[in-house]
């Protein structure tokens, strides 16, 4: 009997080896098909390049399309985004840098989202149609002498913590427009 009681926990002792062992080459086997995806594996700097789509990963640099934990950098005229995206923060910057969210997509951004940041740099954001938000930590307006300019339209949604106009060239607004949009700085804005 005792022999049957050791045999029982080596047994035990062997599947539990075996079991983690296999689990750990499925996740060594997972890696290099997640940097395969172009799914970013850990928090980058992504700029735009060129393109319509915010998820083609073929208008980012290095063929990434930028996730949480990211920073996208949009210096020329951006994306549409057209499906739900998510980034822990956003630059909208250069001689024309843009971006529109469209009826029914949205994007979040974790932390700042600066519109129009630099000398001579004007940043613009448009958020129209019924369904389409841009929910961001915060969203600063013309800072470092650059522009920035948003638009809410026809049902669309801005909700910030905090919304603030820097200290950047005069220009710098917010229009809010047409039945059922809406914009809401939670902790307000300045």
């Amino acid at each position: 009997n005792t022999c049957d009681t050791r045999n029982s926990v080596t047994t035990r002792l062997a599947r539990r080896r075996a079991s983690w062992l296999a689990s750990t080459a499925i996740a060594a086997a997972a890696i290099p098909l997640c940097l395969a995806s172009g799914t970013s594996a850990w928090a980058d700097n992504i700029n735009w390049r060129r393109g319509l789509s915010w998820f083609d990963p073929t208008s980012w640099e290095g063929g990434v399309v930028p996730y949480v934990g990211d920073t996208a950098y949009i210096y020329s005229t951006g994306p549409n985004v057209d499906g739900d995206a998510w980034v822990s923060d956003l630059v909208v910057a250069g001689p024309n840098g843009s971006f529109t969210v469209k009826a029914g997509n949205s994007l979040t951004v974790d932390n700042s989202s600066k519109i129009g940041v630099g000398g001579n740099n004007f940043g613009t954001a448009t958020i129209t149609g019924p369904g389409a938000t841009w929910d961001a930590g915060s969203i600063k307006l013309g800072y470092d002498k650059g522009v920035g300019k948003v638009t809410v339209s026809d049902g669309g949604k801005i909700e910030a913590y905090t919304f603030s106009v820097g200290d950047g060239a005069p220009g710098s607004s917010i229009a809010v427009t047409g039945a059922g949009t809406e914009f809401h700085s939670t902790a307000g804005g300045y």
